[in-house]
C-alpha cells in the first residue's frame, strides 16, 4: 500500500487552479466548464483511467478518492479516457485446470482493437460472467462509457462515483476550445514548453513532440496532429493526449487529482509545461496505489523438487546398507525409481516458474478478487471496513 502524501493530509491540499488565462481567472473558466459538463459547484475529486476492468491498484485510487470526497462533502469524478484503443473486451483470468497454474482469456465484449472505444457502438451480451452482466446493465452512449459505467457499478460497494466524464468532452468546453486556439496560434511556444518540460523529468517515459506536432490526437485511430489547420478550433475530430488531458482535468474539473505511480510521475511534466507555456498552476495532485494478489496456491521450485526427490526413507536406507555394485543395491535403486514413476512426473521447472509468476501477479481485474480481499483493501486505505459483502 502506498500513498503520497498520506491520505489524512489530502483534504488540506485541495484547492482551485491558480492563474489568469486568456484574460480570465481560472476559477471562472472552471465554473463555466463545470456547468457545461453538468457538474455541481462543490469540491470535486478526480480519478482517471481507460475504460477497462482494471486491477486493485487502480481501484485503490477510487477508494481513496471516494473517501476524500465524502470527507469534504464533495463528489468523485471518474474521468474516462474514452478515446482509448485497446483490448478491453478480453479479460485474462487464472487457469487452474492443468498440472501447472497458467492463464486463459475470457471474452466479455466485442471490441475493435483498431479504433477508439468512443467510436464504437455499445456491446451486446457475450456471456453470463460478472463482467458481461455489468456491461449489459451499464448506461453509456458508446462502448467507452458503457465500460466506464460498468466498472463504476462493480466498485460501488467500495467507492462511490458521482459522475462519469469523457475525456474528449473537456476539449468541447469553452476552456478546451481556448487551449486549442492557443495551440493553433502559437504552436512553437506550446511545443517548446512541452519538450523543455520533458527535459526536466527525462525518466518519466513521455515522448518528445516532433517539429510542428501538437499534443492531441485526431480521428478514430488517434492519428498524430501537426498543426490544426483553418480558423476554427472545431476543425476535425480532436482528442487530448495524456498531458493535455490531465491539464484540462486539473483546471476545469477537480480540486484534486488522484494518480497512480505512473501518472504521479509524468504529471510533473504537465505542471512544468503548463507553467512555462500558459503561466498557470493546475489543482493539486496526490498518489495512491496498492498491490493485491489472488490467493492462488502454487508450489515453489524448491518445494516441488523436494517433494519429488524425497522418496521413502527405507529405499535410501536399503541402498546405503547394500554392498556397492551388488544385485540387492540395484534392486533397491530400481524400486526407488519405480516409486518415483508411480508418484508423478518430474516437475517441469520452466512451467513451475511461470506458474509462480502467475500466482504473484497484481494485475488481475478487480472483480476477480473476493469481497473479503477488497473489503480489506478498503479498510487498509480508509481505516474502515466495508459494512457488508454483496
Amino acid at each position: 500500500m502506498l500513498a503520497d502524501p498520506p491520505i489524512q493530509k489530502w483534504s488540506a491540499l485541495m484547492g482551485a487552479p491558480q492563474g489568469v488565462l486568456f484574460n480570465r481567472q481560472l476559477t471562472s473558466w472552471r465554473e463555466s466548464a463545470r456547468i457545461q459538463l453538468g457538474l455541481p459547484d462543490k469540491p470535486l475529486v478526480v480519478v482517471g483511467h481507460q475504460p477497462e476492468f482494471f486491477h486493485p491498484g487502480i481501484l485503490a485510487k477510487f477508494i481513496a478518492g471516494s473517501t476524500l470526497s465524502t470527507e469534504v462533502s464533495g463528489a468523485l469524478v471518474h474521468l474516462v479516457v474514452d478515446h482509448y484503443i485497446g483490448t478491453s473486451g478480453v479479460v485474462e483470468v487464472p487457469d487452474e485446470t492443468g498440472t501447472y497454474l497458467s492463464t486463459k482469456e475470457m471474452v466479455v465484449a466485442n471490441v475493435d482493437t483498431n479504433i477508439a472505444m468512443k467510436d464504437q457502438q455499445r456491446t451486446e451480451k457475450q456471456g453470463n460472467s460478472l463482467f458481461c452482466l455489468a456491461l449489459q446493465n451499464a448506461e453509456g452512449e458508446n462502448l467507452a462509457m458503457q465500460f466506464a459505467n460498468a466498472t463504476s457499478a462493480l466498485m460501488a460497494q467500495y467507492a462511490t462515483v458521482g459522475y462519469c466524464i469523457a475525456g474528449t468532452d473537456l476539449l468541447k468546453t469553452d476552456f478546451g476550445k481556448g487551449i486549442l486556439r492557443d495551440m493553433q496560434q502559437r504552436p512553437e511556444a506550446c511545443i517548446a514548453a512541452y519538450n523543455n518540460a520533458i527535459d526536466m523529468f527525462p525518466d518519466c517515459g513521455i515522448a518528445y513532440l516532433a517539429k510542428g506536432e501538437l499534443p492531441i490526437w485526431q480521428g478514430k485511430q488517434n492519428s498524430r496532429v501537426s498543426v490544426v489547420s483553418g480558423n476554427s478550433v472545431n476543425c476535425g475530430d480532436l482528442r487530448p493526449r495524456a498531458l493535455l488531458l490531465t491539464l484540462l482535468a486539473r483546471v476545469v474539473l477537480g480540486d484534486i487529482f488522484v494518480h497512480g505511480t505512473g501518472g504521479f510521475a509524468y504529471d510533473r511534466i504537465m505542471e512544468a509545461w503548463a507553467s512555462k507555456w500558459l503561466g498557470i498552476t493546475p489543482c493539486p495532485m496526490v498518489m495512491q496505489t496498492a498491490n493485491v494478489c489472488l490467493p492462488l496456491q502454487v508450489e515453489t521450485v524448491d518445494e516441488a523438487r523436494h517433494a519429488y526427490f524425497s522418496s521413502p526413507e527405507h529405499f535410501l536406507h536399503a541402498i546405503e546398507q547394500a554392498p556397492y555394485g551388488s544385485p540387492e543395491r540395484r534392486l533397491q535403486f530400481l524400486a526407488m525409481h519405480a516409486w518415483f514413476r508411480q508418484h508423478g512426473a518430474k516437475p517441469d521447472i520452466a512451467l513451475l516458474q511461470r506458474a509462480n509468476k502467475v500466482a504473484s501477479r497484481r494485475s488481475w481485474a478487480f472483480p476477480l478478487y473476493s469481497p473479503e480481499q477488497l473489503s480489506q483493501l478498503t479498510k487498509t486505505i480508509t481505516g474502515y471496513a466495508v459494512p457488508k459483502f454483496s
